[in-house]
């Protein structure tokens, strides 16, 4: 993470380096594993599931360079301990003051600083870490206004450069979390830790600079709030030397508070984001490796979610929220046809401003609360001394409709020779982190699915160098997607004819009837 450049001091953007992972753009940390979406790719930290853990439009990660361990990406081979995800896995673990002497570590440049400390108060029993991360972008701007302010000599006035400073929030983040380690025996190791996570931004625009004083009239175009929190426990437990209990429970609240109410009132009154997702995690992990040529791993884990929202925004603006996404036909939706599906207006099925303005906004507000959960057993098992093979299986219980999905997984690895081996790997995935949008706008959800297939081969040529070859496909299916069905009494085959003909739509049918249906 430390040795990779041109990555903003961010662990999620060294993943965007890695060979099948891609950006939205250069302004998103969120990794596209594989061609999948951005949420396709499920984050945790210390085995815990999070929320969202980026800031304001997916630009940063929420993670502290100097305060994490190791990172691992799972592009395929998921192992089954982890909730599925339908693209990959980003494992993620943070230092813990008890693993090393007294550490301090400090990175700082124009904007950002992040910085780190891990004190063992008393060696091998107690420790305590704490980690701080913070951009300054708005103190650097309104620097910038002063410099102006300077060198300029007073040809833009001071009143107009005061109305900026007000006006204008940049979009700033700051990061904190502090951890305790407790070790009563060599067989019982304990952790606790608290992440916050702020973020803020404010745009507003007057109609006029320079004049009516501080308080000349304002429009609001964005005031942007957000804040998560994430508290847990780790508990590792050796009763035996072949045995390990790893549990993990966790209390996560994500919130957004976002208003702009002027810019498009001619559609509605007040448009706000305020959406508050809770989640309750527990998971329990036994691994064992007394059998021979085998590590057994199983267990189980348990999330309780609840979900507050109330939206009434334009679509442009909840998918920077939900996905930090930077491809704009995304915004739209059924506007465009990027995504398969057309809106033809004519003299049966007319197509107006209204109903443009229902597609291009998103309302509602409510509440929603579930329970998701899966039962997992692993064997990790070498074969031969050249063949390892990892067995797994996940029972996924998801949401309202208390579906059941088996989720199988298999892959292996051969050592054809001295630093060359072979890897394939087969498995069934499931995905269950609905965004707010989903959870809003529909009370029956099933998890999305999807089925991978890998084989490839890898070199370590020098031990610094490797070539890696791998071929891959994945099946998608249960995936939701938004539909617009139609409020003509006329029916759709009338519409084809009157458009385009009797003849036509005739022809059409003799020479290809699935093409008709299609249509």
């Amino acid at each position: 993470m430390t040795r990779t450049a041109s990555t903003l001091n961010d662990p999620a953007r060294v993943v965007q380096t890695l060979p099948g992972v891609a950006s939205q753009s250069d302004a998103s940390a969120r990794p596209i594993v594989r061609g999948g979406e951005p949420r396709e790719t499920r984050v945790f930290y210390d085995n815990v599931p999070l929320i969202q853990p980026y800031h304001f439009g997916g630009g940063r990660s929420m993670f502290n360079e100097l305060g994490v361990q190791n990172i691992s990406l799972y592009k395929y081979g998921f192992p089954a301990e982890y909730s599925n995800a339908t693209s990959a896995l980003l494992t993620v673990y943070g230092r813990k003051p008890l693993d090393e002497p007294f550490a301090l570590g400090l990175n700082c440049n124009l904007l950002q600083t992040d910085a780190y400390m891990g004190i063992p108060l008393y060696k091998n029993k107690v420790g305590i870490n704490a980690s701080f991360q913070s951009s300054y972008y708005d103190f650097i701007y309104k620097r910038a206004l002063d410099l102006v302010s300077l060198i300029t000599n007073g040809s833009v006035s001071d009143l107009s450069i005061e109305q900026m400073k007000e006006d204008i929030t940049m979009p700033d983040y700051l990061d904190f979390s502090a951890g305790l380690e407790f070790r009563p025996t060599d067989k019982l190791h304990i952790f606790i830790n608290e992440i916050h996570n702020t973020d803020k931004y404010k745009y507003i625009e007057r109609k006029a600079y320079g004049e009516e004083g501080i308080n000349a009239e304002r429009d609001t175009f964005i005031d942007y709030a957000s804040n998560y929190n994430v508290l847990y426990g780790t508990a590792k437990y050796l009763p035996a030397p072949e045995h390990i209990i790893n549990i993990t429970g966790a209390w996560q609240k994500r919130g957004w508070d976002l208003i702009f109410p002027a810019p498009f009132s001619v559609f509605a009154d007040t448009s706000i984001y305020n959406v508050k997702l809770s989640q309750y995690n527990f998971n329990l992990n036994w691994l064992y490796s007394g059998f021979s040529d085998h590590i057994v791993n199983a267990g189980f884990q348990i999330d309780y979610n609840r979900a507050n929202y109330d939206v009434n925004v334009a679509r442009i603006i909840q998918q920077v929220i939900l996905n930090g996404s930077s491809n704009f036909t995304d915004f739209w939706g059924p506007l465009t046809q990027d995504n398969g599906l057309t809106l033809v207006s004519n003299q049966f099925n007319a197509f107006n401003t209204t109903d443009m303005v229902k597609h291009i906004f998103v309302k509602y507000k409510g509440n929603s609360s579930w329970f998701n959960g899966g039962l997992f057993l692993q064997d990790e098992w070498n074969l031969t001394p050249r063949l390892t093979l990892d067995l797994g299986v996940r029972l996924e219980m998801c949401r309202a409709d208390s579906s059941i999905t088996i989720s199988p997984r298999v892959s292996g690895k051969y050592s054809l020779a001295p630093n060359h081996e072979l890897i394939g790997a087969v498995g069934h995935y499931t995905q269950n982190n609905y965004d707010i949008a989903s959870i809003a706008l529909s009370n029956n959800l099933k998890p999305e699915k999807v089925w991978h297939g890998s084989i490839g081969e890898e070199s370590r040529l020098l031990p610094w160098v490797s070539q890696k070859i791998d071929f891959y496909g994945k099946y998608y299916y249960d995936l939701l997607t938004e539909i617009i069905e139609g409020t003509s009494s006329v029916s759709a085959d009338s519409i084809y004819r009157s458009v385009y003909g009797s003849y036509y739509a005739d022809s059409l049918a003799t020479l290809s009837s699935q093409k008709q249906t299609d249509i």
